[in-house]
């Protein structure tokens, strides 16, 4: 299955399941319009390099990646942050996860 946004199209694949789980997992989507912006944020630097690689593989804008440390923690650990801005693309994996999730789509 295919869908269009933004004129370009996302294939289901393996890809697309892969961020859409690291989302729902270990990140966070914002949206309300006019601005959309994902977010992972962890400790792992080998999956956020992962699922950047994924991720640059289904979305075609830029992707910002950051490393901050946290002086709130006691263990001060570095984190990766991987972040991008697109209502479109927000929205749609916003709506893909609570679709499937809840069984029914989210409407804003």
């Amino acid at each position: 299955m295919s869908h269009k946004i933004m004129g370009s199209m996302i294939i289901d694949s393996e890809e697309l399941g892969y961020v859409l789980g690291s989302l729902n997992g270990d990140g966070s989507i914002y949206v309300r319009y006019p601005q959309g912006t994902a977010c992972l944020c962890v400790t792992d630097k080998d999956f956020v390099d992962y699922y950047r690689a994924q991720l640059s593989k289904i979305f075609p804008y830029k992707i910002n990646e950051y490393v901050r440390k946290k002086n709130n923690y006691p263990s001060k650990k570095m984190f990766y942050i991987v972040q991008f801005n697109s209502f479109e693309y927000c929205n749609f994996l916003n709506n893909f996860i609570l679709a499937h999730v809840s069984g029914k789509p989210h409407t804003l």
